[in-house]
């Protein structure tokens, strides 16, 4: 059964106790071991997990997901330079978020998640955990593509006709769109699905005042908070 939180405290409670299972550790760390210069992304023997620089970018021998590549910027006015050169995020296919809301009351299905960038709670001696919450389904289609149904919900999310364009960060993403949704459930249905992913004791259910309290007190992650504008 999917916990149901009517108080955000009670919610900020829950999401401290997942830190444990769910915490992740990252850190910068030197750039140079992870790059084989020169060395052509089909050509590459070395293991997944090394990155190469190619003529299109930094990215990964197989060339999957993203690569990070240099982009010329010029503009004739309205910014502090006429032109400059920056690295941003290519190639990544588009992202598909959807929002789940309860039929019966009107909650909001929201995930426990961590991510290698995230703040997210920080526990008593200051360390953060990188646990965030997030839509309950946020995926991009090269994710969908690899992980197939191992991504939680992606049945539900393959139902979903009717998707909005939500441009995302353009100084980071190079022409990146991802398409956001809300689909109105049923709790069973939902809790069916759920019950099929590899991870069902992420979830909860909030109440829309709760999701916005959590929002103010930094507690939901970029595309939580922009999802949050199909509510409206």
């Amino acid at each position: 059964m999917i916990s149901r939180f009517n108080k955000a405290s009670q919610a900020l409670a829950w999401l401290r106790r997942q830190e444990e299972r769910l915490r992740m550790t990252s850190a910068p760390d030197d750039f140079s071991l992870f790059l084989q210069t020169n060395v052509p992304i089909q050509e590459s023997d070395d293991p997944i997990y090394k990155w190469v620089v190619g003529s299109n970018g930094v990215g990964r021998p197989d060339g999957r997901f993203y690569t990070v590549g240099n982009v010329r910027t010029e503009v004739p006015s309205g910014r502090e330079v006429t032109f400059w050169y920056s690295p941003m995020i290519m190639g990544e296919a588009e992202g598909l978020i959807l929002l789940i809301v309860n039929n019966a009351n009107g909650d909001v299905l929201i995930r426990a998640k961590s991510e290698p960038g995230n703040v997210g709670v920080v526990l008593d001696d200051g360390s953060p955990t990188r646990l965030l919450f997030s839509p309950p389904f946020q995926a991009s289609q090269s994710n969908m593509a690899a992980h197939g149904n191992r991504v939680p919900l992606v049945e539900l999310a393959r139902s979903v006709q009717d998707w909005e364009d939500g441009p995302e960060d353009g100084g980071r993403f190079y022409e990146k769109v991802s398409k956001y949704s809300l689909l109105m459930a049923d709790a069973e249905v939902v809790a069916s699905q759920i019950a099929m992913s590899p991870n069902p004791e992420d979830f909860i259910w909030v109440t829309r005042r709760n999701l916005r309290e959590l929002r103010r007190r930094g507690m939901v992650n970029g595309y939580l908070r922009s999802a949050m504008a199909t509510l409206a």
